[in-house]
């Protein structure tokens, strides 16, 4: 996504918001019953983590920050 989005829009900024692992299995738990697998789960999150980054460090490299969702919530 960051590879077409950067492209279409050449000056744009991004905010990668990265939310604690432990707290998306959770939520997933709660809305989608099919997703128990603890390891599963966390080797997802990793990678679409570490995507995002090597994305944004490679097509936007300069006009991103990464932001931590608990970070956002409790300031």
């Amino acid at each position: 996504m960051v590879p077409v989005l950067s492209v279409l829009f050449p000056e744009a900024r991004f905010i990668h918001m990265v939310r604690d692992g432990r707290d998306v299995f959770v939520s997933q738990r709660k809305f989608n019953g099919t997703r128990k697998n603890c390891a599963v789960n966390a080797l997802e999150w990793r990678y679409k983590v570490t995507r995002a980054r090597n994305d944004l460090g490679r097509y936007a490299k300069g006009r991103y920050m990464e932001i931590r969702y608990e970070d956002l919530v409790s300031s």
